[in-house]
C-alpha cells in the first residue's frame, strides 16, 4: 500500500487528509493518532514509535547515554568549563548537565530513526511532510529521507516575512512549500533552487475563503458570548514570544509588546475610544492567562480584556482592527479584509522589513501605537485604503486561498511520483513488474479522478452501474453523490486501488473482466442499466467476447459508455512516418495497451458484437490545431511531415481525436 509520514502540526492535519484522498496509504504520526482516526477510511493509522517494541527503546537509549557520557567525558578531559561560572558549580555537575541533555537529543533522534526504518521496511515510505527541517525531529526525518532516497516535503509554517538568520539558514527537505511568492524570497536569498519551491498558499489558513462573508454573524456571536457592546471597537491584539533558540532574541518581547498595546488601548479609551480588546495568546513559557492579567493590573487595564488561544480565525474576521508583530496574523487580517498594524521592535529592525510601504499594513512604534490604532478605527477613508491595498497585494503573501491544502496534497503526490520516475528502468519493464499507481505520474491522477466527460453522457439516472476499470472508484463515487440511489459495482484488477475504491463504492471486485463470471458475481440477467469502459478495451485481449458476455445482462435502457485511444491521431501518424512507435507509461502507446482502434473499428468493434452507437462524442488532442472551415470543404493538410490532400472536415475532426468516447446501447 505505501505509506505517508506526516510531522505536520494538527492545524495541517486537512492536507493528509486530501493526500490519502488521492493515494491510499498507511498513515505513521509521531504521538497520539486520534486526531486522525476519522481519515481511517483511507487506510491504517499508527504511530511510528508503536513500530519500536519496549526491548528495542530500552536498548536505543542505553546506547544514546553512553554516546552522551563519552561526548561530556571528552569535553571535561579537554578542559571545557566555559559554563563552570555560570552554573555556579564544579566541572562534574557541567559534564552531568551537557550529558544528560545531549542524551535526551540522542535518544529522540536515535528513536525517530530506528522508528522510521522499521516503517520504511514495513510498508515502503512514498513521502515525509514537515512543518519544519531545522528543529531536531524535522530535521532528523529529512536528513534520514535523503539518505533513503524518500522525498520529504516542508509546508511552511511562517508567511517568512522577513530574513532568515542562524538556525533557520538551513535547507534539508527536498520541497517546500511557501505561502506566497514573498516567502520564497528568503529562500532564494540563501542560494535555494527555485525549481524547490512552490507558492502554493497556506493550508490552516482556508477557512479565510468563506469566513469573511460571514463577519456579521460571526461578530454576533462573538459579542454575545463575550458582552462585547454594538458600539466597542474590538481590537485584537496576537502576541509574540522569545523561543530563545540563539542569542539573537529579544528575551523580554512578549512583556514588552503586550505592555505597548495595553498602554495604547487605555489611553484610547481614556479619550472617549470605546475599545474591547482581545489578546490572542499561544502556548508559551513566556505568557499564560496570569500572566496577562497581571500585566493588565499593573497597566491599569482590568476590565475590557478577553484573553483567548484558540478562534483566531474568528477574532480576526470579527475584528476592528488587528495588532501584530512581525507576524503571520497581518496576512490573516489581509485575507479577513482587516486593517492590520504592525508593531516595530528593535528586532523587527534587525530583521526586517516586515512588509512594504505598498502591502497595506501600518507600521508604528510602541509610542505611536495609540494614535494608528485610533487612524485604524476612526478614519474610513483609511481603513478603506488599506484593506484594498492589502487585498491588491495579499498574491504576494497568501497563495491561492481556499485551495492550499488541496495544492500541497498534490505536491506531495507529485513528490514522490517524480521520486520514482528518477529511479526506474525502461517503461516496458512495467509489463513484468508493475509499479503502484501512486509511483506512475499522471497515471495517478488517472485513476483516482473521475470520468465527467463520461458522466455528462448519462441520458437516464441510473439504478445498477458496472464500472469496469474503476481504479480508485472517482467515477462511481460522483456518480452516486449526484444520484444517491445509484448502486456502483465496480471491478477493479490492482488490489491497491481495489482496496481504495470500496471505500466509495457499494461493491468492488478485484477480478479481471475477462474471465469474470456475471452471473456467479451475482448480477441477474437484465439488471444492469449503466456501464462504463474507461480506457479499458484497448488493454484486453479479447474486447468483443467481453461484450458479448455482458449483453445479456444488461436492461433494454442500458448505455455502455466507453473511452477509447484513437490510433488514427494525426500527430501519431505523424510519429510514424518519422519511423518512431515509441511505448510509453501513459497515452496513446501505452505500453499496456493491446488493441488499437480508429473510429470505423470502434464501430465495428460494438455492431459486430449485437450493440447500435447512439452518439459519438470525443476528447482532442491539444498538439493537433483547430481549424475553421466549411461542413463541406475539402483541405490540404502539410503537418507533422505530411501532406495529405483533400481531407474531409470529418476526417480532420478524426485527426485531432485522441480519444472517442462512445454512447452504446443494445441492439
Amino acid at each position: 500500500m505505501g505509506a505517508i509520514v506526516s510531522l505536520l502540526w494538527l492545524k495541517n492535519r486537512e492536507v493528509v487528509r486530501e493526500y490519502l484522498a488521492r493515494v491510499p496509504s498507511m498513515l505513521y504520526v509521531i504521538g497520539s493518532t486520534q486526531p486522525y482516526r476519522p481519515y481511517a477510511a483511507f487506510g491504517r493509522v499508527e504511530s511510528l514509535h508503536a513500530l519500536l517494541s519496549p526491548q528495542s527503546q530500552r536498548s536505543i537509549a542505553e546506547d544514546a547515554a553512553a554516546r552522551a557520557a563519552a561526548v561530556a567525558s571528552d569535553l571535561s578531559a579537554a578542559g571545557w568549563t566555559g559554563a563552570a561560572a555560570d552554573l555556579r558549580s564544579d566541572r562534574a555537575t557541567v559534564t552531568r548537565t551537557v550529558s544528560a541533555r545531549l542524551e535526551e537529543r540522542l535518544r529522540e533522534s536515535m528513536l525517530l530513526i530506528a522508528a522510521l526504518d522499521s516503517a520504511h521496511e514495513r510498508d515502503g515510505i512514498d513521502v515525509i511532510a514537515l512543518n519544519e527541517d531545522v528543529m531536531p525531529a524535522g530535521k532528523t526525518a529529512a536528513l534520514w529521507a535523503r539518505a533513503r532516497g524518500v522525498p520529504s516535503v516542508t509546508i511552511s509554517h511562517s508567511a517568512i516575512l522577513g530574513r532568515l538568520y542562524t538556525v533557520h539558514r538551513e535547507f534539508n527537505a527536498d520541497r517546500a512549500i511557501v505561502f506566497g511568492r514573498r516567502g520564497g524570497l528568503p529562500y532564494a536569498e540563501m542560494g535555494v533552487d527555485p525549481a524547490c519551491l512552490a507558492a502554493s498558499g497556506n493550508p490552516s489558513w482556508d477557512a479565510y475563503a468563506a469566513l469573511p462573508s460571514q463577519r456579521g454573524a460571526v461578530r454576533s456571536e462573538l459579542a454575545a458570548r463575550y458582552g462585547i457592546g454594538a458600539n466597542e471597537f474590538l481590537v485584537v491584539f496576537a502576541t509574540t514570544w522569545s523561543a530563545r533558540f540563539t542569542a539573537f532574541c529579544d528575551a523580554d518581547a512578549y512583556a514588552s509588546t503586550l505592555r505597548a498595546v495595553l498602554r495604547a488601548v487605555r489611553d484610547l479609551r481614556a479619550r472617549g475610544v470605546p475599545i474591547r480588546l482581545v489578546v490572542k495568546d499561544r502556548p508559551t513559557e513566556d505568557g499564560g492567562a496570569e500572566v496577562v492579567a497581571a500585566l493588565c493590573k499593573e497597566e491599569g487595564l482590568e476590565t475590557g480584556v478577553i484573553y483567548a488561544r484558540g478562534e483566531t480565525e474568528r477574532f480576526v474576521v470579527a475584528a476592528d482592527t488587528v495588532v501584530s508583530v512581525d507576524s503571520n496574523i497581518s496576512v490573516e487580517a489581509m485575507l479577513a479584509g482587516v486593517p492590520a498594524i504592525n508593531l516595530w521592535t528593535p528586532m523587527g529592525w534587525l530583521n526586517g522589513p516586515f512588509f512594504d510601504a505598498e502591502d497595506g499594513v501600518l507600521e508604528a512604534a510602541p509610542d505611536k501605537l495609540a494614535a494608528a490604532i485610533a487612524m485604524a478605527l476612526g478614519d474610513a477613508n483609511l481603513r478603506g485604503l488599506l484593506t484594498a491595498t492589502a487585498a491588491r497585494r495579499l498574491p504576494e503573501f497568501a497563495a491561492a486561498p481556499g485551495t492550499a491544502a488541496v495544492r500541497a496534497a498534490e505536491l506531495l503526490v507529485r513528490s514522490h511520483a517524480d521520486a520514482a520516475a528518477q529511479s526506474r528502468g525502461y517503461v516496458w519493464e512495467e509489463l513484468s513488474r508493475p509499479r503502484r499507481i501512486v509511483d506512475k505520474g499522471a497515471q495517478a491522477t488517472y485513476f483516482l479522478n473521475p470520468r465527467n466527460e463520461l458522466l455528462q453522457m448519462l441520458a437516464h439516472e441510473p439504478r445498477v452501474v458496472l464500472d469496469v476499470g474503476c481504479g480508485g472508484g472517482a467515477t462511481g463515487a460522483e456518480l452516486k453523490r449526484v444520484f444517491p440511489r445509484a448502486v456502483v459495482h465496480g471491478v477493479e484488477r490492482s488490489g491497491e486501488a481495489a482496496a481504495y475504491a470500496l471505500a466509495r463504492l457499494d461493491r468492488v471486485l478485484q477480478e479481471d473482466v475477462e474471465t469474470m463470471d456475471f452471473a456467479g458475481a451475482g448480477f441477474a440477467p437484465g439488471s444492469i442499466d449503466v456501464v462504463f469502459f474507461p480506457d479499458v478495451l484497448e488493454h484486453l485481449y479479447d474486447p468483443w467476447n467481453l461484450l458479448r458476455r455482458v449483453k445479456p445482462f444488461l436492461a433494454p435502457d442500458a448505455q455502455v459508455l466507453a473511452s477509447i485511444p484513437n490510433v488514427r491521431n494525426l500527430w501519431l501518424l505523424g510519429e510514424l512516418f518519422k519511423g518512431r512507435w515509441d511505448y510509453v507509461e501513459e497515452g496513446l502507446l501505452d505500453v499496456t495497451h493491446i488493441r488499437f482502434f480508429t473510429r470505423k473499428s470502434v464501430e465495428e468493434l460494438f455492431v459486430q458484437t449485437g450493440y447500435r452507437i447512439a452518439r459519438w462524442g470525443a476528447n482532442y488532442d491539444p498538439r493537433v490545431p483547430t481549424v475553421a472551415a466549411p461542413p463541406d470543404a475539402l483541405l490540404n493538410v502539410d503537418i507533422y511531415g505530411l501532406t495529405m490532400k483533400d481531407v474531409s472536415m470529418r476526417d480532420l475532426e478524426e485527426f485531432r481525436t485522441i480519444q472517442f468516447l462512445v454512447d452504446a446501447a443494445p441492439a
